[in-house]
């Protein structure tokens, strides 16, 4: 995977849903995503919405 021109290793982001949420001029459609990143025989798994909020993760993650 690639952030910020930078290349990262055993990272992967998907898209594993959606769900409807009320809005002002109806419903509308957020993406649900799931972030995979490996460490050694582990993979840690972390579901969101928002991807920024598992970017942050990843490179935290991947820093440790």
């Amino acid at each position: 995977m690639i952030i910020n021109k930078e290349r990262i290793q055993d990272v992967e982001v998907v898209k594993i849903g959606e769900k409807l949420k009320p809005g002002f001029a109806g419903p509308r459609k957020l993406a649900i995503y799931e972030a995979r990143v490996k460490q050694g025989q582990k993979t840690l798994k972390k579901k969101s919405e928002d991807l920024n909020e598992l970017l942050t993760w990843i490179q935290k993650k991947k820093a440790a």
